[in-house]
C-alpha cells in the first residue's frame, strides 16, 4: 500500500508539472514569418530585457489587437501526440496584466538600421538611428562618424535639430554626406511593422530603416 501511494503521488506531481504558468510580453504588431507555410506571427519574450522572438502558436482566449503592447499571464500545457504540423504546447490566457497603447513617440523610440538611402545605389555602409523616448535625443552612426542631436514629433511630422558629428575622415565619405544631407530634408515619417520610412515634403522616400534587434 505504501508503494502504491508513493507511485500515485509521483503521478500527480507529473500531471501538475504538465501545466506551468508564465508571463509573456507581446509586441504591438504582427510580423511575417514562416511555419508550415507563410503566416503572421506575434512577437513575444518572457523577460522584459530580452529581444522579441517569433511566436508561431495561438494563445487560447486571447484576442490580439495591433497598436497595443501586452503583458500576459498564460498557462503552458504539453500536448500528448500532437499533430505532425502542430505545436506540442498549448497556451491559454489566464489574465491580461497590462494593455498599453503604443504612441508614435513610443514606436519610433528604438534602434534602427538604414537599409535604403536616397542617392546611394549600393549601401555598403549602413547608418543607424537610436531614438531616446524620454529626452527626445537622437544618436547613431553615419556609416563613418558618430552623430548626435535632438528630434521633435508632432503627429507624424518629425524634425531634427542641434545636430553634431565626430570628425574622423574615412576613405569614402559618400554615404555619410548623403545621409546627413537627407536628414536635413526629412519632413515626416511612417512606421509599418519593423520598418521606418522617412519622407521629404514632396513625399520622396529619403530613407528606409529596419529595427535593429
Amino acid at each position: 500500500m505504501i508503494l502504491i501511494l508513493s507511485l500515485s503521488t509521483n503521478s500527480c506531481e507529473e500531471s501538475a508539472d504538465n501545466q506551468i504558468t508564465k508571463t509573456l510580453y507581446v509586441a504591438h504588431y504582427l510580423t511575417d514569418c514562416t511555419g508550415v507555410g507563410p503566416q503572421k506571427c506575434m512577437l513575444i519574450k518572457e523577460n522584459i530585457e530580452d529581444d522579441f522572438s517569433y511566436f508561431y502558436d495561438n494563445i487560447a482566449g486571447f484576442d490580439f489587437e495591433e497598436g497595443f503592447n501586452y503583458t500576459l499571464k498564460v498557462t503552458v500545457e504539453s500536448i500528448k501526440n500532437p499533430p505532425a504540423d502542430g505545436s506540442s504546447l498549448k497556451y491559454s490566457l489566464v489574465e491580461i496584466i497590462k494593455k498599453e497603447k503604443v504612441t508614435l513617440q513610443k514606436q519610433i523610440a528604438k534602434q534602427w538600421t538604414v537599409i535604403n538611402l536616397e542617392g546611394i545605389e549600393n549601401l555598403s555602409q549602413k547608418p543607424t538611428f537610436l531614438f531616446s523616448e524620454n529626452e527626445n535625443k537622437i544618436s547613431g552612426s553615419t556609416g563613418c562618424n558618430n552623430y548626435f542631436g535632438t528630434y521633435k514629433i508632432e503627429s507624424n511630422s518629425i524634425r531634427f535639430s542641434e545636430m553634431g558629428t565626430t570628425r574622423k575622415m574615412c576613405p569614402d565619405m559618400t554615404t555619410e554626406n548623403s545621409f546627413l544631407s537627407n536628414l536635413g530634408l526629412v519632413n515626416y515619417f511612417k512606421i509599418e511593422k519593423e520598418n521606418l520610412f522617412l519622407f521629404d515634403e514632396k513625399d520622396t522616400v529619403l530613407m528606409v530603416c529596419k529595427i535593429a534587434y
